[in-house]
């Protein structure tokens, strides 16, 4: 699959204080189908792992101008740690076909430890670097100058917050060691230029000194001269291995990130079978998962210390066996529990419109603590919300039903909500009763949508009840306003009517309720409300 490249962004893009660079970026066209697709390349230039990051490309045509609103792209799922260069793998879909160009900025980092970076300044381009041996166009003082300072490549700088290494690699200031290649900082104006061209004409005139000699000496000298150079470059050689090897020693010792691990094992790997390098590259290996793994525990006790109990279940659940990870797996488990179970009691509290999130949370809980009950309180909830027929039909075998004289003196004190949002829901019936429990006293009150007078009695074990009939009417048919009463709990109450089908002419009352008619008797104690007479 070919592409073909139709723009490239300006190298080092940076804004002052990101934990990134934007080191490139290019807008390419699959030959074949035309699609194109944006390729961008990050490098972190922080202490922190970086973990996730978030992008935002504007688009331009080929007069510079904008196409729509700017692209969001996410970066998940990584493991970049300090120095490395990522992203470049990922591309980026373009929704427009005449994108010629693209601008682009960094929006938000999110580090291994939780924390996270934003901003939406403008992105602008580093100093490009200057080559050393541009500056030293002497070829003999640009090799003087790698003397004192090895690989050497170019002129040392600052810009912004940052400091850029000969190496070629830019560092936050504040740190004092390349993340590149671990060499201290320095300022290439402390680099005496004077001494370092007296030193060169030094070593330039004992280098022909040296050789002007080697002319003259005989056969044996010459061969002694090439057995102690030969020696010289042993003793030299070894020298250099063995700085290279305690190098990689200290990176492994004092890592500054997942990435001084791989540079010691880049060196133990290039000093071959130098010493003992083989088995330090296994113990480097082993010290970097050690690494990693304690990073990757600090993270999930921070998530867990903070109540981000998903993301410490999933990196104790990765940890496995490490330190006390199964010991803390259960500890957060239980306290998400806890919390998952505070959360419904809070949504129970804000009302009717949270039953349902409510009543999903109590499920999956199970059989924690009162859940089982809480959930059913939430099923007859949306019940009564709905006026579920259904439902207490369903569980009518665990209502107490309410008979004779006890329906007088379970109602009396009782006390009934008249709540202004409740008058057009239909469920609301304030009442009252006379001073002896008979047909004497009424209440006017709201009752399904009407306003109208209100007559309660009690007809043997059935309660009676009529809306714009008068008293005589109902003493003279009380069979046609009889209700089965039932206590569903302290706050909710059943009005049943009765089946018609199975009315006992001789007792005047009903055998079975009809569950397919039912008023609800809502008791709060919160509401403004009207008690009973005595």
């Amino acid at each position: 699959m070919g592409y073909q490249r139709l723009y490239e962004l300006t190298k080092n893009l940076y804004l002052s204080g990101s934990p990134v660079i934007i080191e490139a970026g290019a807008l390419l066209k699959e030959e074949e189908s035309g699609s194109l697709i944006t390729q961008l390349k990050f490098k972190n230039i922080r202490g922190k792992r970086i973990i996730s990051l978030k992008v935002s490309v504007q688009y331009l045509d080929t007069a510079g101008r904008a196409l729509g609103e700017a692209v969001t792209a996410s970066y998940l799922d990584l493991n970049a740690y300090a120095g490395l260069s990522f992203g470049s793998q990922t591309p980026v879909s373009v929704p427009y076909g005449d994108a010629r160009s693209f601008t682009v900025s960094v929006s938000e980092v999110i580090f291994a430890d939780g924390s996270s970076w934003s901003d939406n300044g403008e992105w602008r381009p580093l100093p490009e670097a200057e080559m050393l041996s541009d500056i030293l166009e002497d070829p003999e003082l640009f090799k003087q100058y790698r003397i004192i300072k090895e690989s050497a490549e170019y002129v040392p700088m600052t810009a912004e917050d940052l400091w850029f290494c000969d190496c070629g690699c830019w560092n936050p200031k504040g740190e004092d060691y390349c993340y590149g290649c671990n060499k201290e900082i320095y300022r290439f104006e402390d680099i005496d230029l004077t001494e370092l061209e007296k030193d060169k004409e030094e070593r330039v005139k004992k280098e022909l000194i040296l050789r002007k000699k080697t002319l003259k000496i005989s056969t044996i000298s010459v061969l002694a001269l090439i057995v102690v150079i030969i020696l010289g470059t042993v003793i030299s050689n070894y020298t250099e291995k063995n700085n290279l090897y305690n190098k990689a020693i200290q990176l492994r010792e004092e890592p500054v990130g997942q990435y001084s691990f791989n540079q010691a094992i880049d060196h133990f790997t290039e000093l071959g079978s130098f010493k003992d390098s083989p088995e330090q590259i296994k113990k480097t290996e082993k010290a970097k998962e050690e690494y990693i793994l304690a990073e990757d525990y600090a993270y999930a006790v921070a998530c867990y210390e903070d109540g981000a109990y998903e993301s410490a279940i999933e990196c104790f659940k990765e940890l496995g066996d490490y330190k006390d990870s199964k010991e803390l797996l259960k500890e957060v488990k239980a306290a998400k529990r806890e919390a998952d179970y505070q959360e419904a009691l809070d949504m129970l509290e804000k009302g009717k419109f949270w039953n349902d999130d409510a009543m999903e949370v109590f499920e999956e809980l199970g059989d924690y603590k009162d859940s089982v009950d809480r959930l059913a309180d939430c099923e007859l909830r949306d019940a009564i919300d709905d006026l579920d027929y259904n439902y207490f039909e369903k569980n009518c075998e665990g209502y107490t039903r309410v008979m004779g004289n006890e329906i007088v003196k379970t109602l009396v004190g009782i006390k009934y909500p008249i709540n202004e949002s409740y008058k057009d829901e239909g469920f609301v019936i304030p009442v009252t009763f006379s001073s002896n429990g008979t047909f004497d006293g009424y209440y006017e009150g709201y009752y399904r949508r009407y306003y109208h007078d209100g007559i309660w009695g009690v007809n043997g074990d059935m309660l009676l009840y009529t809306t714009g009939y008068t008293r005589e009417e109902m003493m003279e048919e009380p069979e046609s306003f009889s209700y089965f009463l039932y206590k569903v709990n302290e706050d909710v109450y059943i009005m049943c009517s009765g089946d018609k089908t199975t009315y006992d002419s001789k007792t005047k009352t009903y055998k079975e309720p009809d569950w397919s008619k039912i008023e609800l008797i809502l008791v709060s104690e919160d509401s403004p409300y009207v008690e009973f007479a005595d």
